[in-house]
């Protein structure tokens, strides 16, 4: 990895990154969250957790007990656990734009991500089909139920740098680990303190897997090399906590499915407070951060004006992301990421590109093709003088 001496522009490109620095800063982003037992997904003020209102109306296209909510491609796909399929929805006005999977009846559908292959990766609670089912995330069709052996009430999905998948299992307070083919590896994590994992993430630069757990109210360390619990990462204010996401601030933001809020938590795991109690929740347990498109907006494709760099999507994300930049001439274009000191990661863009609308996709990896630790990174588009930062949250 080169080391660079960042300038004084980007020093001062950072701050404002971190500080928020903007005119409306304080609407910058939506916090989504499904509201399970209303059969709802609500939004609500990013900055402030302020409730705004039902994004996704009751029931609006059969939505049953939502269970997952994602953000691909401008669309809002949501699993329920009482719906076959996986339902599609504008992101901006929650309208229903109809099923987004298809070729495959999903039983009770649970969590669902992305995965190292850009496939969808979704969970299934119910008897009739245990297996983790994969589909198409840009036209949502069926590919295969991946896993070798099927998982009782499956919950939770991550993968380490390697491509192993670690699968929770609710009702057997268990992970299991698969390679990249679906193959059974074992049973990674017992039970006992293990009491119905029902999410999971690796941090700590792929050295620890962090499995949210139901039964105690806690998120429990793990080692990914071993197997050997670490200890307890965080339990404060939490009673029975479940889906989890990373918030454009750097902070943990976490579902009490039992105490009707979010909670947010530091880097570190220590309490920062109950983030939001509003709108009625009920049974929160998933959740996402989306970018406000009044201080962000992407010109249709073709607009060959101005300079613009839009937020990256999924955000957190793991372990793959989309950047979508403008230039308002052809010419020199560079788009590359950097960690938190400063320091390059990976060059995505470095050569002439034209006027117009460009995407490039990261793969969570520096220049050398190693996976980069889970962590807050910026990624800076320049071309001539104009120069735009943001930040991005990688999660594995």
């Amino acid at each position: 990895m080169r080391v660079v001496t960042p300038t004084a522009s980007f020093i001062i490109a950072v701050l404002a990154t971190l500080l928020l620095i903007h005119p409306l800063a304080a609407q910058q982003h939506y916090l989504l969250v499904s509201s399970r037992n209303g059969d709802v997904v609500q939004r609500f003020n990013g900055e402030t957790g302020a409730y705004i209102d039902d994004l996704v109306t009751f029931r609006s296209g059969g939505l049953q007990a939502p269970q997952e909510i994602i953000v691909i491609d401008g669309n809002l796909l949501v699993t329920g656990r009482f719906n076959q399929q996986i339902l599609r929805y504008d992101v901006h006005t929650g309208a229903y734009l109809g099923p987004f999977s298809s070729g495959f009846a999903l039983n009770q559908p649970t969590r669902m991500a992305l995965g190292p292959d850009s496939l969808l990766y979704v969970c299934q609670w119910g008897s009739a089909s245990e297996r983790i089912a994969r589909f198409r995330s840009d036209t949502g069709t069926f590919v295969d139920e991946f896993t070798s052996v099927g998982l009782n009430q499956a919950m939770g999905l991550a993968w380490d740098a390697a491509g192993t998948l670690y699968a929770g299992s609710f009702a057997s307070s268990t992970v299991t680990r698969f390679d990249t083919a679906g193959q059974f590896i074992d049973t990674f994590i017992g039970p006992n303190p293990l009491a119905g994992p029902v999410n999971l993430w690796i941090g700590d630069g792929d050295s620890s897997l962090f499995v949210l757990n139901w039964g105690t109210g806690s998120v429990l360390r793990y080692a990914t090399g071993s197997g050997d619990l670490q200890g307890t990462f965080l339990s404060q204010g939490l009673t029975n906590g479940e889906g989890m996401t990373v918030g454009p601030d750097g902070n943990l933001y976490i579902c009490d499915r039992t105490g009707n809020q979010v909670n947010r938590y530091a880097p570190d795991g220590r309490f920062l407070g109950v983030f939001t109690s509003g709108g009625s929740l009920q049974a929160p347990n998933s959740l996402i951060f989306v970018a406000n498109p009044a201080t962000s907006v992407m010109p249709p494709n073709g607009a060959a004006t101005g300079f613009h760099l839009a937020p990256n999507y999924p955000n957190p994300f793991n372990p793959t992301t989309r950047v979508e930049f403008r230039v308002h001439e052809a010419g020199w274009v560079n788009l590359s990421i950097f960690d938190m000191l400063g320091q390059r990661v990976a060059t995505l863009v470095d050569g002439r590109r034209a006027a117009g609308r460009h995407q490039v996709v990261w793969n969570g990896r520096n220049d050398r093709g190693v996976a980069v630790a889970s962590g807050m990174y910026l990624y800076r588009l320049t071309a001539g003088q104009s120069v735009r930062t943001r930040r991005m949250a990688l999660m594995r």
